[in-house]
């Protein structure tokens, strides 16, 4: 029986960099002694949209993953979307301070 393991963030490093070349999930998986349903999992769970355009960026999914674990096993939280809404608002809160509120931030009323 195979133990489970998190992504290290040099996993998440090589599987940028594979993902970039163009890799197709199994080569990348068999490159990194995963298998392709992790690498799938990986990508589609940590991506970022940037400019409409779903990327990867390792240290953003590691902070994300660290994010998560945070509150694990807790039941506070039924749904992906809200914890990538809870994590782009503590993002914003630490890079301009507490002088403002989120949705002054994002144009919200």
């Amino acid at each position: 029986m195979n133990c489970y393991h998190h992504f290290t963030i040099e996993e998440r490093t090589c599987l940028r960099k594979y993902y970039m070349e163009g890799l197709s999930f199994r080569k990348i998986a068999k490159l990194l002694g995963r298998s392709p349903s992790s690498i799938s999992r990986e990508i589609m769970r940590n991506r970022s949209f940037i400019n409409v355009k779903p990327a990867y960026y390792p240290h953003t999914a590691h902070k994300k993953y660290l994010f998560r674990r945070r509150f694990c096993h807790r039941g506070m939280f039924g749904n992906e979307q809200v914890v990538e809404n809870i994590f782009i608002q503590t993002t914003f809160k630490n890079r301009i301070g507490e002088r403002y509120h989120f949705t002054v931030i994002g144009g919200a009323k």
